[in-house]
């Protein structure tokens, strides 16, 4: 059957086949020559998108975050997998329109709701998540629903939990969550839509035990930083700080509620990816790609969001971008944001990546 290539990115292609009764598409996983090279910085493995394993992982995992999905909110779907096809799977073929800056704006309450439900029960969130500068791209909007149609990462990084890697689901916990939630769960989707969910599960996970991810050493070193940022870290040392009136009740609250605790939450995913860039291409030899690697990505998030208009530029702002090009202090470059929305949190956060590089 005729297909029609209508995508391509850093995971592969999606081509559109017209079948009756409906039209699907067809993800042919292919990492890119960046993908792969990322991928070699962090692991001694193959990508895991460029093997049948990895392929097999994806496919069970999508059905699975689609069915979670559909049980937490309305209005938001995670595209369904429908069955595995030459190295990838078919899914729907959404023909919709991509979101406009006010659609993304009406949305965001729906989207945040599910990234921190998906955060705390141990799904991936990164493809449309607030850490991801460019989430807006994976939705397509149909009838005034919303779709996410992209739920595969092409690259590692740091999630939120501080474990490097690909679309990591923390399997014990969510089988808590679907467990604690069970009765809302059938009551959403049914009995047929459960045990789907069920069966993704059971597979995703034991997908994922096959998996060959081996990280370098310098990966494993680099976690122990990643860690330190995780947004449960960072929460136990807001939470001691103004224990000791080190900071005042108006600053906890506004690291809970308010600016301070958004500008940090978007600060944190790129201290962590700096701090990792170090690591594999430490100070010597290694010095000019990780100073040259470190600027790019901040001067890329810069313009992105200045040609955008939005205000998230000001965390990767010039003196960032200077900082990051020196070796060694530059993996730190991302402190000063933090340091500018609240100087106490910020040198504590300091101290401690300190101690974690000069203790190892």
């Amino acid at each position: 059957m005729p297909e029609v290539l209508i995508g391509k990115g850093r995971t592969g292609k999606v081509y559109r086949l017209d079948e009756n009764p409906e039209t699907v598409v067809r993800k042919e996983f292919d990492p890119s020559y960046t993908a792969r090279v990322w991928n070699w910085f962090f692991y001694s493995s193959a990508h895991p998108l460029s093997n049948g394993t990895g392929v097999t992982y994806a496919y069970w995992k999508r059905r699975l975050a689609n069915r979670l999905g559909k049980s937490i909110t309305d209005g938001i779907t995670i595209v369904d997998a429908l069955g595995p096809s030459y190295k990838g799977f078919t899914s729907p073929f959404i023909d919709g329109h991509k979101p406009t800056k006010q659609d993304i704006e009406r949305i965001q309450s729906q989207v945040d709701r599910l990234e921190q439900v998906f955060d705390d029960s141990g799904m991936p969130t990164w493809s449309f998540g607030r850490r991801n500068p460019l989430s807006a791209s994976n939705f397509i909007m149909r009838d005034g629903e919303v779709y996410i149609v992209d739920y595969e990462q092409s690259v590692a990084i740091p999630d939120v939990r501080g474990n490097m890697g690909y679309d990591r689901v923390y399997f014990d916990d969510v089988y808590h969550f679907i467990d604690d939630k069970k009765l809302n769960i059938l009551n959403r989707l049914g009995g047929e839509e459960t045990q789907s969910l069920y069966e993704a599960f059971e597979l995703s996970r034991q997908a994922y035990t096959k998996l060959d991810m081996t990280p370098r050493k310098a990966t494993k070193f680099g976690e122990r930083f990643s860690r330190t940022l995780n947004n449960r870290n960072i929460d136990s040392l807001v939470e001691e700080l103004h224990r000791e009136s080190k900071i005042t009740d108006e600053e906890f609250d506004s690291y809970r509620t308010g600016k301070v605790g958004e500008t940090i939450g978007l600060v944190l995913p790129n201290l962590g990816l700096h701090c990792a860039i170090g690591i594999v291409t430490p100070t010597g030899i290694g010095a000019p790609i990780s100073s040259a690697l470190r600027f790019g990505w901040t001067a890329f998030n810069w313009t992105y969001y200045a040609m955008k208009g939005d205000d998230k530029r000001k965390i990767h702002g010039p003196k960032v971008m200077f900082v990051s090009l020196v070796p060694g202090l530059g993996n730190f470059a991302y402190v000063i944001p933090i340091m500018e929305a609240n100087q106490r949190i910020g040198k504590e956060l300091g101290r401690q990546l300190t101690h974690e590089l000069f203790s190892f």
